[in-house]
């Protein structure tokens, strides 16, 4: 969580404007994003998981996505966060983990890794939750798989 604040940070130090997402069933720190380290944002979007991520956001192109705790997104809401990145151009990065104390995965977590361009691991040796991935959606790539066309063309 501390590395997605510095992100978010990054960002708005260059004047770009960025949208923080976490899903509403994480209810650690309310309606934020806290780190261990004491630092904490305001989200944008709390999203359930019933909500469409399309339907939250405001009219205005962000420069980036960020998600925190991504593997509590349904595959549906990764699948909407695919569209935005590739049809609008907007970098989409989530923040989550691979799979759960019994090392079975999230369903968000594993439509991630289906689908996602980039995924890094975190090296941080220093981190309780060494399980923690990363999951890039790099906007450069012109090509969308026909089920998620189709599927968010319909949410526009």
């Amino acid at each position: 969580t501390a590395a997605l604040l510095q992100v978010a940070h990054n960002y708005e130090q260059k004047g770009m404007s960025v949208v923080l997402i976490k899903p509403a069933i994480d209810t650690k720190a309310e309606d934020k994003v806290s780190s261990r380290l004491g630092i904490e944002r305001q989200v944008d979007i709390l999203l359930a998981a019933t909500d469409r991520v399309i339907d939250r956001m405001k009219p205005v192109k962000p420069a980036a996505i960020i998600v925190d705790e991504a593997q509590f997104l349904t595959p549906a809401q990764v699948d909407e966060l695919y569209f935005l990145a590739k049809f609008y151009d907007v970098p989409v990065l989530c923040y989550g983990l691979r799979c759960d104390f019994r090392m079975e995965g999230f369903e968000g977590s594993t439509r991630l890794l289906e689908i996602a361009d980039d995924i890094e691991e975190n090296d941080d040796e220093n981190d309780d939750e060494n399980e923690l991935f990363f999951f890039f959606f790099v906007s450069s790539s012109p090509h969308l798989p026909q089920n998620i066309v189709e599927s968010s063309i319909i949410c526009v």
